[in-house]
């Protein structure tokens, strides 16, 4: 995660989304116990993951960001991703540049 710069995996089985793995998980299941490092990420993951569904708005994702959540755009079809705080910034920032370049 750290190679990478991610906080939180999506984490699944066979296409489908069945949880999601973050630092927090991490770190809870390191301090109860060092052979934490050893558990496969089902046993350290989150299962109850609040999805929200590929047609939500931006509008839908700030009621979770909110939350302190990370958003997971998933259906019954299967896990489309992760939508965080920094990537809605970032499509923001995109959003706006595009608006003064065309004025």
């Amino acid at each position: 995660m750290r190679l990478y710069d991610v906080s939180q995996l999506p984490v699944l089985e066979n296409g489908r989304l069945v949880g999601i793995i973050d630092e927090s998980d991490l770190l809870l299941a390191a301090h109860h116990s060092p052979d934490s490092f050893d558990r496969s990420a089902r046993e350290v993951m989150t299962s109850k993951v609040q999805t929200i569904s590929p047609q939500a708005t931006i509008e839908d994702l700030f009621p979770i960001l909110d939350a302190g959540l990370v958003a997971v755009v998933s259906d019954g079809n299967g896990f489309y991703g992760l939508i965080t705080r920094i990537d809605v910034l970032n499509h923001l920032r995109k959003q706006r540049a595009r608006r003064k370049a065309q004025r």
